[in-house]
């Protein structure tokens, strides 16, 4: 038997399911029977197979953008919470590294500026672009600072 499925969502990851019943009863009810409803998640764009793969590209100025985390990270309440350059930028063996020095960061910039922004009792200026590219990531780093733990940060490209 031949079922009928929703459009495809551009930009959004989407699987298929036959009930939608514990997602959102409303929903469902308005749903003839046969029929397969796309569930979708919100990630990044979709590839044809219908995998999503994330979009991790920068349209930030990388060298502002750390610069930015540099002077956050010498912020009185992120001193505070006791970490060390070395968890975030590359310094080699220093362990009193001068923030000139911190010019080759260990970690996803975006995300760190998140977390330092929200350590620091500030607004973020790369929520948005990391909420673009991961939906719900920036909340997730502040809600973890907040909190008082460190959240595992990705990886620099």
């Amino acid at each position: 038997m031949m079922r009928k499925m929703t459009p495809p969502l551009r930009g959004v990851f989407c699987f298929y399911t036959e009930s939608i019943r514990a997602w959102n009863t409303s929903i469902d009810k308005n749903l003839p029977s046969g029929h397969i409803f796309r569930v979708c998640l919100g990630t990044p764009a979709t590839t044809g197979d219908g995998f999503a793969r994330l979009n991790r590209r920068m349209t930030v100025d990388p060298k502002a953008l750390n610069t930015r985390c540099v002077e956050l990270f010498q912020s009185p309440d992120v001193r505070l919470r006791m970490w060390n350059a070395r968890m975030f930028w590359q310094v080699g063996d220093q362990m009193n590294v001068a923030p000139t020095a911190l010019t080759d960061p260990k970690v996803d910039t975006c995300e760190l500026e998140v977390m330092l922004s929200a350590a620091a009792l500030t607004d973020s200026q790369c929520a948005a672009e990391l909420d673009k590219r991961e939906p719900g990531r920036a909340a997730f780093i502040q809600r973890q600072v907040r909190e008082g733990m460190r959240p595992l940060l990705r990886p620099a490209q």
